[in-house]
């Protein structure tokens, strides 16, 4: 019987218990996968190959003082157009319920209506396009039939990463935040506007990732509104 460990793509060994950026293996039995890796005896053989697993990238805006609220927060035509760049890069939208309520109908109207801004207008295309999965344990049907998953969140968003295809977006503070903890976020995008709001939810608020967590700036940049976007990998 094959013995199974994790490794990345230097084949280093790596602990269980940290998913990101690592590497599954292609063997005769996929159903097994996931329940050895999160037994700790995972992920391939030496000698198959490596199938690099699909990355969870988190964007959000975010005042100066650490504001999440997005009612403390305008939707201009720049703010769109950064988010709609940041949709390009994923093939999958991953919300919780209260995010997803937030998003649907709203956009998938605006993208039918063919009315607003152009800059609205393009969002709403791509938003629309994307298949989507929302994470709630008390509704199991949304508007627009998403796929719902309502337990076992580590092993059902695993599973996500490692079918094929482009990234994984999520938004939201709660479900982002249960899933640094589980350590599947890859990427974080933070827009931060130019506006103390001085009141509303800061950015994960009452949720405890249990260890600290390491990034790495891969980029910063100042927008002609004074937004400033930060791109973080996590180390």
């Amino acid at each position: 019987m094959n013995k199974f460990r994790l490794t990345d793509a230097n084949n280093h060994s790596k602990a269980p218990g940290k998913y990101r950026g690592f590497f599954v293996a292609d063997t005769p039995c996929p159903e097994h996968r996931i329940d050895l890796f999160l037994k700790g005896n995972y992920t391939r053989p030496v000698s198959s190959n490596p199938i690099p697993m699909r990355k969870i990238i988190y964007g959000i805006n975010l005042t100066a003082d650490g504001c999440c609220d997005h009612t403390q927060i305008s939707g201009s035509e720049e703010t769109h157009v950064y988010f709609t760049d940041l949709l390009r890069q994923a093939g999958l939208l991953l919300y919780g319920r209260k995010t997803y309520d937030l998003m649907v109908p709203f956009w998938p109207e605006v993208a039918r209506a063919q009315t607003g801004a152009p800059s609205m207008l393009e969002f709403a295309k791509v938003f629309d396009s994307l298949e989507k999965v929302v994470c709630s344990r008390t509704v199991d049907h949304f508007p627009g039939n998403p796929r719902v998953i309502r337990d076992n969140l580590a092993e059902e968003v695993m599973q996500l990463k490692q079918q094929p295809g482009k990234d994984i977006s999520i938004g939201g503070v709660e479900l982002p935040g249960e899933l640094i903890r589980l350590g599947l976020v890859d990427e974080y995008y933070f827009l931060v506007h130019p506006v103390i709001a001085g009141q509303g939810r800061r950015l994960l608020d009452g949720i405890h990732p249990g260890a600290q967590e390491h990034l790495k700036l891969a980029d910063a940049r100042t927008l002609p509104s004074g937004c400033i976007s930060l791109h973080y990998l996590h180390q």
